[in-house]
């Protein structure tokens, strides 16, 4: 399956759950995710999203990761769940917010088990399962 970039961002389709409280993000359809090589966590998302999702109601834990400036930043992370439904794949995980999040970001971490090839000159993306 392949995605596409935004401007020289390469994007994928996301469904979010709270597998607590049953919510789902987007309720209808997916939403697009930024494919994040730099971010090593599951999911980090805008807090708009994690409010969406009820995940500020769960009791969740601080984490602290370096980021590409060099500064530390606390984050807040719940287990939640990530489907790609193109792919019909769906992963476990934490799920993160901070205040400075403006879209949604998909880790490394949510992508252990695709390989992923990114095209630059073509300007697309594609996943498949190992």
């Amino acid at each position: 399956m392949s995605w596409s970039f935004v401007n020289l961002v390469p994007v994928i389709h996301v469904r979010l759950t709270n597998p607590f409280l049953n919510v789902t993000y987007p309720a209808d359809g997916a939403a697009l995710g930024i494919f994040d090589t730099g971010y090593d966590g599951f999911l980090l998302l805008p807090k708009r999203v994690f409010r969406n999702l009820r995940l500020h109601e769960l009791r969740g834990i601080d984490v602290t990761y370096t980021v590409a400036d060099g500064r530390r930043v606390r984050f807040t992370e719940v287990p939640g769940v990530l489907e790609l439904p193109d792919l019909g794949v769906t992963e476990e995980g934490g799920i993160q917010t901070h205040s400075g999040v403006r879209e949604i970001l998909v880790g490394m971490a949510a992508l252990r088990h695709l390989v992923a090839h990114v095209h630059g000159c073509r300007r697309t993306l594609s996943l498949e399962e190992c």
